[in-house]
């Protein structure tokens, strides 16, 4: 799942909690849990993020907040 990009759902996502959207390859939605990284700024609910590391420990993804108007523009 590294390297997709994800929904951050309702509650949004922080160090501690959070839980995302993405789908899988088969076009199935996956619901993960999901963090930001120490030190970074929660994202709120609606964002869209990458998933850029996976923690077999605890099985959850850190996630990077995308400003995809800034991409694209």
């Amino acid at each position: 799942m590294v390297g997709r990009v994800c929904a951050v759902l309702p509650g949004g996502a922080d160090t501690v909690s959070g839980w995302a959207e993405t789908t899988t390859d088969d076009g199935s939605p996956a619901l993960l849990a999901v963090r930001t990284p120490p030190g970074d700024p929660a994202v709120p609910a609606g964002r869209t993020a990458l998933l850029h590391a996976h923690d077999p420990a605890t099985d959850t993804y850190l996630i990077t907040p995308l400003d995809l108007g800034v991409l694209f523009s």
